[in-house]
């Protein structure tokens, strides 16, 4: 108890220090990346040492995400959380090593940093063939793209959809004894579907791109191919998918931006009701999907003051 005490507290105190809506909207506003900079370092963002050269941005973010990575691996924070939030890093990157190990090409700029497996370990592993230290979901993945190369059945659709399936199997799993995990799992994994389901409009091709654990039935999820959009939105008006549902279908081609946003951003609207809550983990919890968040939403708004994109677009793609 004394342990999640101290994990409560330090992560109270992160959150005191993230950035907010109104820093961030100030970044966004900025007119050069320097004006930038001053924002982040009021709060220590990146550990405060900065490089003016605006092809190092990354190395900024780079710094914080290590803060943060670090304080999930940390015994004090639970681990359904701590896989929760890293869990995506290690599937992302192993789908890349192991289109890297059959194509025989280079994928280290397709990885990324900070999984629950190093980055070393897990392309050593996959290029042995040695997946007895990896989750069970994630095994039998590889597993199955091994046959799939072999056999020349291998798609670049093929191997991402056996690799999301995986993902969102262990996240189940992971999530099974926590509501609050449970729940927005269950929704990432109903609006995945929704998105296969008007994307492709046949749900005869979609259930092949379906991932299970979702709270839809085959019968609503066919309705979601057979029925028009309007329909669509009217039927979910007052449940969770409203927000969801209600940026599909508009005439300024941002729709996929927007459906990402604010399925990210469901995780925050979970979790707000308990963020003063000093009981169990919910101040963790509600330090690290925000902070998830910011770290997405400060690359956005850098990228879009270094090449002088239009604010308001940029503002529409943050997750607030």
């Amino acid at each position: 108890m004394s342990n999640l005490i101290y994990a409560n507290a330090r992560a109270t105190g992160y959150s005191n220090a993230l950035l907010g809506k109104d820093r961030l909207l100030r970044i966004v506003d900025c007119q050069t990346y320097a004006d930038s900079l001053k924002i982040l370092s009021e709060v220590g963002f990146g550990g405060g040492v900065y490089s003016d050269a605006e092809d190092d941005f990354e190395s900024i973010i780079t710094a914080e995400e290590k803060t943060f990575y670090d304080f999930l691996r940390e015994e004090c924070v639970p681990q359904d959380v701590a896989t929760f939030v890293m869990l995506k890093n290690d599937f992302h990157n192993a789908e890349a090593y192991v289109k890297a190990k059959h194509l025989k090409i280079d994928v280290e700029d397709m990885t990324v940093n900070f999984g629950r497996i190093e980055k070393d370990e897990l392309k050593e592993k996959i290029f042995s063939d040695d997946y007895s230290d990896f989750p069970k979901s994630m095994a039998n993945a590889l597993l199955t793209c091994d046959e799939d190369f072999v056999s020349g059945r291998a798609t670049g659709e093929s191997v991402n959809n056996i690799f999301t399936k995986a993902y969102y199997a262990e996240l189940t799993e992971i999530s099974k004894s926590n509501p609050y995990l449970k729940r927005i799992c269950s929704f990432n994994i109903d609006c995945v579907n929704i998105s296969v389901c008007l994307r492709l409009k046949n749900y005869g091709l979609a259930k092949e791109f379906l991932i299970p654990n979702g709270s839809f039935t085959e019968d609503e999820l066919q309705k979601f191919c057979d029925e028009s959009i309007e329909t669509v939105k009217e039927n979910f008006k007052f449940s969770d998918f409203n927000d969801v549902l209600s940026v599909i279908g508009g005439e300024d081609g941002n729709t996929l931006v927007d459906f990402e946003r604010v399925t990210e951003s469901y995780a925050l609207r979970v979790i707000e009701p308990e963020k003063y809550s000093s009981e169990s983990y919910y101040p963790i919890m509600n330090y690290c999907f925000n902070k998830v968040c910011e770290l997405k939403n400060v690359r956005i708004a850098l990228v879009g003051v270094i090449n002088g994109n239009d604010k308001i677009q940029t503002k529409r793609k943050l997750r607030i």
